[in-house]
C-alpha cells in the first residue's frame, strides 16, 4: 500500500473537490442565470431552460466522477508506479474528466435545444 503515490493522493483530492462542488451545487443551486456561480457556458446561459438543465446535469456528472476518482485513488494505493509517471497519469485523468464534463453537458444541451425547437 502506497499512501504517498500521486496515483492515490491527486485523485482523492480531485474527487473530494468534485464531491464538495457537486454537493454545494445540488444543495444551493443557482436560481437564475449569473456570471459567478454554476455551470456557465454560452449555451447554458442562453435561457432559463438551458440554465436549469445544465445545473442539474453537470451536478450529477460531477458527483458520478467524484466516485470514479475515489475508485482510481483506491486502485492507486496498490499500484507501484514511478512517481513521475503516476503524477502524469493522475493529471491526465483530471484533465480528461474536466473536458468530458463539458463535452457531455454541452452535447446534451444541444440535443435538448434541438428537441425543444422541433416541438
Amino acid at each position: 500500500m502506497n499512501l504517498e503515490s500521486p496515483l492515490f493522493i491527486l485523485p482523492i483530492i480531485f474527487g473530494t473537490v468534485l464531491l464538495i462542488g457537486g454537493l454545494i451545487q445540488r444543495i444551493f443551486p443557482p436560481k437564475h442565470i449569473n456570471p459567478l456561480y454554476g455551470y456557465r457556458t454560452k449555451r447554458s446561459m442562453e435561457n432559463e431552460i438551458n440554465w436549469k438543465f445544465a445545473q442539474i446535469y453537470s451536478t450529477k456528472i460531477m458527483l458520478f466522477f467524484a466516485l470514479g476518482f475515489y475508485s482510481i485513488s483506491f486502485i492507486g494505493l496498490f499500484l507501484n508506479v514511478n512517481y513521475i509517471l503516476a503524477s502524469i497519469i493522475s493529471l491526465g485523468l483530471m484533465f480528461i474528466f474536466c473536458v468530458t464534463i463539458f463535452v457531455l453537458v454541452e452535447k446534451d444541451l444541444k440535443k435538448e435545444n434541438c428537441l425543444k425547437n422541433k416541438i
